[in-house]
């Protein structure tokens, strides 16, 4: 994994900071910081600056060792990930091939 420069090394600092705190405790000024955070991050570029903030504040931390399969193909899809540091695989089963 590369390291990262100064400036993301601050801005994910910030984020964990951040969402170490339940989604209860955060202020205000907490889940404007975060949304701000991820203006780069093409899922949020299309979302209103209010589904931002509500996106943003109900946002938990959730940390995974290497090798963790977080879902399969076809499990129920009931939260979304963003990767805030490290890298993830993602691997699509081809329906057409013969086994």
């Amino acid at each position: 994994m590369a390291e990262l420069g100064g400036a993301n090394r601050d801005v994910l600092k910030r984020q964990l900071q951040i969402l170490r705190k339940s989604p209860e405790q955060r202020s205000p000024e907490d889940v404007r910081a975060f949304a701000a955070s991820l203006s780069k991050t093409k899922f949020f570029q299309d979302l209103g600056e209010h589904e931002k903030i509500q996106v943003c504040r109900y946002l938990k931390l959730e940390g995974a060792p290497g090798d963790t399969t977080l879902f399969k193909q076809g499990d129920r899809g009931d939260k979304f990930y963003l990767i805030l540091c490290g890298s993830v695989g993602v691997f699509i089963k081809d329906v057409e091939a013969k086994d």
